[in-house]
């Protein structure tokens, strides 16, 4: 055992100091310089555009307020879904704010739908005047989340839409946040900012809210700025109304979220005036899966969904013709190279070394990986606290977790893998809870 340490504590050495770094790098750096470094690169420089035209350049106006329809898909929620609407009718906004409360299987889902409506009829005899109304709609039969949306577009009187998962707590400015960008009638849609609200629950949760910093803000919004963002979260949505309606809504099944941004993104192509954001300082906060259990059967379907989407059901409508050339190299390079390549040569590459080197070596490559995932960590995060997060002090206390990320980090990735290979050969993102069976069934 001590020469093994030995060996390692030798070929560290040897390269830290020069003598053989070639043989790590040739190794090592094909597989960052060509699929990671550059993309981080872009967005980084894309973010601080966004950060100097936000700050000097361009002024957005303070005098819009649109009727707005904020959409609460429910379903087996109980009192949560109660908190969010009161944060909803609690929010800072000069306009108008329509609730429409879309309660799915309410027969069977009868502790949701009694507690909306009980607060919803008080609250609307008890403020006839305000401005803001809350519309409770029960489905009796369950059909799931998109189901739910679409009805609740098709009642909307708002001009913007604003979709809303049931069980989250909300920044009192959200909407009028989320809304702010509208008012360049060239803005079609906006992802807005989640926040992981049960950090304090496990350490598990609190490496998601570091990955929701990175993953959901700070590269979400160099994303928007590239016009290459890769999907409008489903928890938390801005649309503009009728343009939502014109493309025919949401489609059933499973990842309705990244369904809709690629339906955008190839509507795009044809008007390319139009755009899609990234609002960073419209928060809402979530809980996350505290266990490995059920956050790997999260990320099975969100992986998954990726694959099911570009190989089964969109492989047709990515061409040039159809998305443009754009938008066809940010999806390989992204989606394909990124989300699902990386994880693949990870997984390949970790087991090649093992097999090709010696365990000392193998080991000491695999040091390398960790200091450069480490090192690039804390520059994405310290640009995530200067430039975009909203709650610096807060925030900044998660910088004790960094050296445990690229662990997390790392096996997240080889879970994409298998995650992409179950999609592909056993079709999971049937598997899901967003819709019933039936639904899922009727679905391509």
């Amino acid at each position: 055992m001590s020469n093994f340490f030995n060996e390692i504590y030798y070929f560290l050495n040897s390269f830290l100091n020069y003598e053989e770094p070639w043989k790590i790098c040739l190794i090592l750096f094909p597989y960052v310089l060509i699929m990671e470094i550059p993309l981080y690169s872009l967005i980084v420089i894309a973010y601080l555009k966004k950060f100097w035209k936000d700050v000097f350049l361009e002024k957005i106006s303070q005098n819009y307020f649109p009727n707005v329809t904020c959409i609460v898909p429910c379903y087996n929620e109980g009192n949560a879904v109660v908190l969010t609407t009161r944060s909803l009718v609690e929010q800072l906004y000069r306009g108008n704010i329509e609730i429409i409360l879309v309660v799915d299987g309410s027969d069977v889902n009868k502790s949701t739908y009694e507690g909306v409506l009980e607060y919803a009829i008080k609250y609307n005899s008890e403020f006839k005047n305000s401005s803001r109304h809350i519309k409770v709609i029960p489905k009796r039969q369950r059909s799931g989340k998109v189901s739910s949306i679409n009805i609740g577009a098709s009642l909307a009187k708002g001009e913007l839409l604003i979709i809303i998962d049931g069980d989250c707590s909300l920044d009192n400015d959200l909407v009028a946040a989320g809304v702010r960008s509208f008012a360049d009638k060239n803005v079609i849609a906006s992802s807005g900012n989640i926040r992981v609200r049960n950090t304090k629950d496990s350490l598990l949760a609190k490496f998601q809210a570091i990955e929701y910093m990175i993953g959901l803000q700070l590269s979400k919004t160099g994303l928007a700025e590239l016009g290459i963002l890769n999907s409008i979260s489903g928890a938390h949505g801005i649309f503009r109304k009728s343009f939502v309606r014109a493309i025919g809504g949401w489609r059933n099944g499973s990842a309705e979220d990244l369904d809709i941004t690629i339906r955008i993104r190839a509507y795009i192509k044809q008007y390319p005036q139009l755009k899609i954001i990234h609002t960073y300082d419209s928060t809402m906060h979530t809980d996350v899966p505290t266990t490995w259990n059920k956050l790997f059967k999260q990320r099975l379907r969100w992986d998954g969904d990726i694959s099911y989407l570009y190989f089964k059901r969109y492989r047709k409508l990515l061409r040039p013709k159809n998305i443009g050339w754009k938008n066809l190299f940010a999806i390989i390079w992204y989606d394909f190279i990124f989300c699902l390549c990386v994880p693949f040569l990870t997984t390949v590459y970790t087991a090649w070394l093992f097999f090709k080197f010696s365990p000392s070596f193998a080991a000491t490559l695999l040091i390398v990986v960790y200091l450069y995932y480490f090192l690039s960590g804390n520059l994405f995060f310290l640009l995530y606290i200067i430039f975009v997060s909203e709650r610096k002090g807060k925030d900044f206390k998660f910088i004790i977790y960094l050296p445990l990320m690229p662990f997390y980090q790392y096996t997240m990735r080889i879970w994409t893998a298998l995650a992409t290979i179950f999609e592909l050969t056993l079709s999971t993102h049937k598997d899901t809870t967003m819709a019933p069976w039936w639904v899922i069934k009727k679905t391509h």
